[in-house]
């Protein structure tokens, strides 16, 4: 096909990661329904899962998705994907809790933790499940410590991370575990809580230098200069160089269908690492300074490092998710977005030279040859090394454009047009001179990348259910 409005790739990303996110929902909640209507669990709720895929649907008309309608056509978007969303997850939570019939009740002091993995493989990964003590432990001296066991009574390594609210007490708890479920079914964990004398509260600990990450499956190193990373290797091979996921502005326009160009290659400038003084202003904490780049959770499972950088009147927020056990590599970025007609890319330079781009398309892989084009991908890409022997793959949960120049990707997360701003000709300013015009995707957004290399036949093999997983991962309950 012709490449054309390759900017809409991008555009209007809240829109865009709206439809993924129903749209994985959809397949993983229709196999949990699947599983419990054939078990006589439910009646398969045909017309409702229709209501759902019928908004989804609407709003791939081509200029929702695409990202270049006017506001109006924004908000109702979302309205109706929000809609779609919401029968989706209450038909999810009616099949998770069908599917646990038969399940004993919690022995005294146990609180069941029940995952549910709705894919037909099985899956290795992180399990985050938060829940709370009926009430707050107020012993200074004590502290609630909870234990989590397997299905066969093991220990399991659990880390107890910082919970999703910000009541600062010893109650609610945010589980993390690795572990592997079994396809299409549920696993019960049991957690216990055993209270002993209360812990050192935990200190952010700045890092100095190169912090060194050696996990049982990769090495990563952050280089606390830049924020940056400076190291990934898996095995005895590095796939990364150093100041990787360098995040670039680049030079872009009011047109949301970037009509003119095939490429947004024109670097306008960079985000740069924060001094402690706006790191915490960044922030909101109550001390004047703040470490920019620090260590924030730290445990048997992980070790997550935050990274705060800025941008003229933008803020982001990198956290890379570092594995005690395996060789993948999260990175989350958080960007609180005000620019205008600009583009926002992640530079990762590998060690692959004259690398082979492969990426997941609508039914089938995709191999990429255009170089310094703005391509597209949907939930992962692969760089393959020319001789077909390693491969780093790639996997997002919500962007769908890209590009590389030798052993260079560069994955693009956001753009700032006009809304609907058609050029007319070569003379006309796309838009009106005379006022404020709103911008696309002003405001905070999230997205999270998945990394990992390895052999290129592994990668390759693997890399469709790893992406799969992501998108529609395994339901976690506290449950009784």
């Amino acid at each position: 096909l012709n490449p054309w409005a390759v900017g809409c790739y991008t555009s209007m990303s809240t829109v865009k990661r709206a439809h993924r996110r129903l749209e994985h929902r959809l397949f993983g909640t229709e196999r949990m329904l699947t599983n419990a209507a054939t078990q006589g669990l439910l009646e398969y709720p045909r017309a409702q899962l229709r209501a759902a895929i019928d908004a989804m649907l609407f709003c791939q008309f081509h200029d929702i998705l695409p990202g270049s309608s006017v506001s109006e056509v924004e908000t109702q978007a979302l309205q109706r994907l929000g809609h779609g969303l919401d029968i989706v997850d209450r038909l999810r939570a009616h099949a998770f809790f069908a599917l646990l019939s038969g399940q004993p009740a919690a022995a005294p002091g146990e609180y069941p933790l029940l995952v549910h993995n709705p894919h037909p493989f099985p899956v290795t990964d992180f399990v985050v499940c938060e829940f709370q003590p009926p009430e707050p432990n107020a012993d200074a001296g004590l502290f609630l410590l909870p234990e989590v066991t397997a299905p066969d009574g093991t220990p399991v390594a659990t880390q107890l991370e910082k919970e999703s609210c910000n009541i600062q007490m010893d109650q609610r708890k945010r589980l993390v575990f690795r572990t592997r479920l079994a396809a299409a079914c549920m696993t019960r964990f049991s957690c216990r809580i055993r209270t002993v004398p209360r812990p050192p509260a935990i200190a952010v600990r700045p890092i100095a230098g190169l912090f060194h990450h050696a996990g049982s499956g990769c090495v990563v190193e952050i280089d606390a200069a830049t924020g940056l990373l400076h190291r990934y290797r898996v095995g005895h091979h590095d796939y990364i160089e150093a100041g990787s996921f360098r995040p670039l502005v680049m030079t872009d326009s009011p047109d949301p269908w970037g009509m003119k160009v095939r490429a947004f290659r024109d670097l306008a400038g960079e985000f740069r690492l924060m001094d402690e003084h706006a790191a915490a202003l960044c922030a909101g904490v109550a001390t004047s300074t703040l470490a920019p780049v620090r260590i924030i959770e730290d445990g048997p499972v992980r070790t997550i490092v935050e990274a705060l950088f800025a941008y003229r009147r933008s803020a982001l927020c990198l956290r890379y998710v570092l594995p005690k056990e395996g060789a993948e590599l999260m990175v989350q970025a958080r960007v609180s977005w005000c620019e205008k007609d600009a583009m926002l890319k992640f530079a990762l330079p590998t060690t692959i030279g004259s690398m082979r781009v492969r990426s997941q398309a609508p039914y089938g892989v995709e191999a990429h040859t255009r170089e310094a084009e703005e391509l597209l991908w949907h939930s992962w890409l692969a760089c393959v090394s020319p001789d077909g022997s390693s491969a780093l793959t790639v996997v997002n949960d919500g962007v769908y454009g890209f590009d590389f120049s030798g052993a260079e990707l560069r994955l693009s997360c956001l753009r700032s047009p006009a809304y609907a701003g058609h050029p007319v000709d070569d003379v006309t300013p796309v838009v009106r001179q005379d006022r404020v015009e709103p911008r696309v995707d002003q405001g905070e957004h999230v997205f999270r990348f998945w990394l990992q290399g390895g052999s290129a036949s592994e990668r390759l093999t693997a890399i469709d259910r790893e992406a799969a997983a992501k998108h529609d991962e395994p339901m976690a309950l506290n449950v009784f």
